[in-house]
Parts: structure tokens; C-alpha cells; sequence
């Protein structure tokens, strides 16, 4: 699979798996129901949907998955309540 570029959803996980990023086909369905996780492409007209070898390799190397706005902003959010708690504010 070294030499591949594209990749479709089952052959996405495996890459991913083998890299120590272990994910379902499934679960990247719903990252992309949930517009989070690698960025993926898909053929107009079909249900075709397949996973650029690079792309995968970037979503391995952030430390969170893609987020949407909205729930970036809840992160946040979730972070500063839990710093002001530490610091005692």
C-alpha cells in the first residue's frame, strides 16, 4: 500500500490503522457526516469517496481532527473554563 495515493474508505482506515491512528471505515464515515476528520473527496453524481495519501498523512500529524467552527468554539471554551478552574479563578 506504500506506493498508493488514493485510497478508498476501507483502504483509508488501514493506512491510518497501521500508522497507530486506528479507525473504522465507519467512524470516517461519520467524521465526514460530522464534517471533522481527513479531508476527503468525493466523485459528483456517485457515492464514490475515496482519501488522498497526503491528506491522511496531515490528519494523522494534527493534534486534534479537523473540527467545524462550532465545535472549535465549544473546545475553546471547554479549555479556558478548565485553566481558570486550575489556576483557582
Amino acid at each position: 500500500m506504500s506506493s498508493q495515493t488514493r485510497f478508498n474508505p476501507k483502504e483509508a482506515a488501514a493506512y491510518l490503522a497501521e500508522r497507530g491512528c486506528p479507525y473504522k471505515p465507519s467512524s470516517l464515515e461519520v467524521m465526514r457526516a460530522q464534517r471533522r476528520g481527513p479531508r476527503f473527496y468525493k466523485l459528483p453524481g456517485t457515492r464514490f469517496v475515496f482519501y488522498e495519501k497526503a491528506d491522511l498523512d496531515a490528519f494523522m500529524g494534527l493534534a486534534h481532527p479537523v473540527e467545524t467552527k462550532d465545535s472549535i468554539l465549544i473546545n475553546d471554551l471547554v479549555t479556558r473554563s478548565a485553566t481558570s478552574r486550575a489556576k483557582g479563578d
